[in-house]
Order: C-alpha cells, then sequence, then structure tokens
C-alpha cells in the first residue's frame, strides 16, 4: 500500500513537470496513473483538470472555437458511450468541462460513468458537483445516496436519500432501503449504548 502511495506520488510529480513544459497529454497521463495509484490523491484531480483546461483554452483562441471545441468534445462523448468506451467518453466529458466550466448534466453523466467504472470517489465528486448546482437533482440525490449505502455510510445515505424521497416519494424501492437503513442505524445505536 505505501508502495503505490510512493508510486501515485512520484507520478503525481511526473505530471507536475510535464505541466509546466506545456505538454498537456502527457501531464494528464501521469496524474491518471496517480489517481489509479492511489485514488485519494485528490491534487492529481486538479492536475488533469488544470492540464486539460490550459490544453483547451490558449489566450489566442476566440470564444467561438471554444463553444464548438465544448461541442465537438460533448459530441464524441456521446458517442463513446454509445459504444462503450467509458474511459473514452469520461475523457471527453473532462474536456467539455474544462473548456464551458461546472455544468450539472455533464457533472451527472461523469458520475455515472464513474459509478459504472468502480472509480466511486470520482462518481461522487461529480454527483456533488451537479448538486452543488442543482440542489434538488432527484438523479444525483439518487445516485449518491446509493454509493453512501455501498460504502456503509450509514448516516449520510439516510439524509440524501430522505432529500431524495421528498422529490420522488413514491419510488419504493428507495423506500425499503431506506427502511433497512433505519434498521441498521437502530442496530448501530444499539450496540454503542450497551
Amino acid at each position: 500500500m505505501e508502495m503505490n502511495k510512493a508510486n501515485a506520488e512520484q507520478s503525481y510529480q511526473k505530471g507536475l513537470m510535464a505541466l509546466e513544459k506545456n505538454q498537456y497529454d502527457y501531464a494528464i497521463q501521469h496524474f491518471k496513473s496517480a489517481l489509479s495509484l492511489d485514488p485519494n490523491l485528490r491534487n492529481a484531480r486538479g492536475g488533469i483538470l488544470l492540464a486539460r483546461s490550459r490544453k483547451l483554452k490558449k489566450p489566442e483562441t476566440p470564444a467561438s472555437s471554444l463553444t464548438f471545441c465544448a461541442a465537438i468534445s460533448l459530441w464524441k462523448a456521446f458517442f463513446f458511450e454509445k459504444i462503450k468506451k467509458l474511459e473514452n467518453a469520461a475523457d471527453s466529458y473532462e474536456d467539455s468541462l474544462a473548456v464551458m466550466g461546472p455544468q450539472p448534466q455533464v457533472h451527472l453523466r461523469l458520475g455515472e460513468i464513474y459509478l459504472k467504472l468502480n472509480q466511486l470517489n470520482d462518481a461522487m465528486e461529480n454527483l456533488h458537483g451537479t448538486l452543488k448546482l442543482v440542489p434538488d437533482h432527484a438523479l444525483a440525490l439518487r445516485n449518491l445516496g446509493e454509493i453512501y449505502l455501498h460504502q456503509g455510510h450509514l448516516k449520510e445515505a439516510r439524509q440524501v436519500l430522505d432529500q431524495y424521497l421528498k422529490i420522488v416519494p413514491t419510488d419504493s424501492k428507495i423506500t425499503n432501503e431506506l427502511k433497512n437503513v433505519e434498521a441498521m442505524l437502530t442496530i448501530e445505536r444499539g450496540r454503542l449504548q450497551a
């Protein structure tokens, strides 16, 4: 485990050096490598975003070209999703965010893709990005609640799923999940009091 963290830090440092030399694709590659070795190395996520932004937003680029670039990135992302190349789809969505800035639907799509790729930290980060822009986004709340359940974070799951059920009170699956969460929390409280 410590070896992975050391290798992750080494990849991260290589990414920073590549970024300083304006070698953006190389930097992104190293930052991604760092994240794969240590998913908790959040600075690597920031490095990816910075490298993408610098790669796509050159000072001499007119705004109309940036809009076109964002549209092409979204088109590529949809295409990659259709042919089930989820890593490529995620890269294209990330490119569109680097050009357009935060967009709730793009963050939601990224959250769902990262969930399918079992990259839960990235999924949560993007679902939180959606909720930051649209606090009552039902699908983002549901997905985030399910991630919390999967990770065993029962209190957080209950809070998010309660909020979801205020928006979609007819979702019987989530209603049942929430009853199970309440039962588990009651058992946990009983153990703590014993």
